[in-house]
């Protein structure tokens, strides 16, 4: 039997070299991962895609009509995603369907960049776990599937916090790279208003990371600077046409839904407003199917006689004056919601942990043959590594041991981990979670803890084998 196995092993030894180089080529890896995330997604390309049920998708896709009519109505919502239907709707087809499948298309090549960045930053083995968690994880091929910005946000958060952790990795600070992670997080910014926090994200990985002082400075300045001059336009039309310099004033709505249905605070009562905004809220609750948020907002409107931007103030002055009144309430709600969000990355079945509506797992079985089976295929298994990895990564607080790293991958790790804290703190602060926001800092986690995984994983083997030389003793 040993013979045999010998000559089994010498007929094939030319073609274990041979193969060896390949596996060491990061292209070939990319190349696998990009393929079977094209399995996973193939099908959806094909079937009929709708919009998010509940009013947000539709509504987006209202305001890229009115892009399409050289109109922008109000400040509500930011222009970024608006505009990416609005382009996607040039293209032949329905804009629903469009949108789907160029979502689809930036999801393999997300997954590709995950290769080509865990690869360069901490090592092979975490470039190829991360990549392929993004191109079959049954989660992230959901959230590519919707009409909704949180997977188009998760997109470009990704794509600064790379340039950022690429910059300080290797301490020169490329200003080029810092330029794209300004021009990366103002998109962001334009995409949600969310986005807006990652400018604070320079200033946090530097001034952790750089002994020169005057350096930090010099390049938070540089990705500052780019996110302020890219977001200005929009600041300035919203300053001369609804005479508020911001980006949006859609925290009226998002406040009110965190204080109002999240931890359920009663609304305060001092004033006539708050009392028409309680009697709405109760109204709004004794409603099957009317969220507080949207219905008192409606109704301050049609009722109350208010301008949109006024019920806005409204409920964003009501939601603040209850948050401040129940504030150890609120911080305690915010730390169960944020341990949620991160355990929620890991959750793969349950209608409680996928409220995603029409999505991949969903809109599967309307395709038909080979495709479709392949494509369960390889989802069934990216359930299962998924779940193996959060398992093994201990909710991806594995990650956690890359900080205590004295290289490059410390100071990597700390730009990664920055942006998606950022994210995540501050869509519970002012919204909550959801099992679709937790999806906004996937990327991030993944690569994270399997780098961390991959990084302890070769210090045992390390030991072991350190540990197994000692034993043996010195060899003649």
């Amino acid at each position: 039997m040993a013979g045999t196995l010998l000559r089994v092993g010498t007929r094939f030894a030319p073609t274990f070299e041979t193969v060896r180089p390949r596996l060491a080529n990061p292209v070939t890896w990319m190349l696998l991962i990009a393929g079977l995330a094209l399995i996973a997604r193939l099908p959806l390309f094909f079937v009929r895609a709708e919009p998010y049920p509940g009013g947000d998708s539709r509504g987006y896709l209202e305001y890229a009509d009115s892009i399409g009519n050289f109109e922008f109505p109000g400040m509500v919502r930011t222009p970024g995603y608006p505009f990416y239907l609005w382009a996607v709707g040039l293209l032949p087809g329905r804009t629903e369907d469009a949108a789907v499948v160029v979502q689809h298309l930036i999801g393999i090549a997300l997954a590709v960049a995950l290769v080509a960045l865990g690869w360069r930053l901490f090592s092979p083995a975490a470039g190829v776990v991360a990549g392929m968690l993004a191109a079959i994880s049954p989660a992230y091929v959901s959230l590519e599937d919707v009409i909704l910005p949180d997977f188009m946000l998760a997109a470009c958060a990704l794509a600064g916090a790379a340039a950022l952790a690429l910059a300080v990795a290797d301490e020169r600070h490329a200003r080029r790279l810092l330029v794209l992670a300004g021009l990366a997080f103002a998109l962001a910014a334009y995409v949600k208003p969310v986005g807006q926090v990652l400018a604070l994200a320079a200033p946090i990985v530097f001034f952790t990371t750089t002994r020169d002082w005057r350096s930090a400075v010099r390049s938070s300045a540089v990705v500052i600077g780019v996110m302020v001059l890219a977001l200005a336009p929009w600041v300035v039309r919203n300053a001369i046409v609804n005479g508020d310099a911001s980006m949006s004033n859609q925290a009226g709505v998002t406040l009110f839904n965190r204080a109002f249905e999240i931890d359920k605070f009663a609304v305060p009562t001092d004033d006539e407003e708050g009392r028409l905004a309680a009697r709405l809220t109760a109204e709004a609750l004794a409603t099957p199917g009317a969220r507080p948020s949207s219905f008192v907002n409606t109704e301050l409107v049609r009722r109350g006689g208010y301008t949109i931007d006024e019920s806005l103030a409204i409920q964003r002055r009501l939601a603040s004056e209850a948050i401040l009144s129940n504030l150890p309430s609120y911080l305690r709600t915010s730390g169960r919601q944020l341990r949620g969000t991160v355990n929620s990355i890991g959750a793969t079945a349950g209608p409680e942990r996928q409220p995603l509506g029409p999505g991949a797992p969903e809109r599967l079985p309307q395709s038909s043959g080979i495709p479709r089976a392949s494509a369960q295929a390889v989802i069934q298994v990216g359930t299962r590594l998924a779940e193996l990895w959060f398992l093994l990564t201990v909710h991806a607080v594995i990650g956690l041991v890359l900080l205590f790293l004295p290289d490059g991958r410390r100071r990597a790790a700390v730009a990664l981990l920055t942006v998606g804290l950022l994210i995540v703190v501050a869509t519970v602060l002012t919204h909550g979670g959801a099992y679709r926001y937790s999806l906004q800092v996937a990327p991030e986690l993944w690569l994270l803890g399997s780098a961390g995984l991959v990084y302890l994983f070769g210090a045992a083997i390390s030991r072991m084998r350190g540990a197994g030389r000692a034993a043996a003793g010195p060899t003649a």
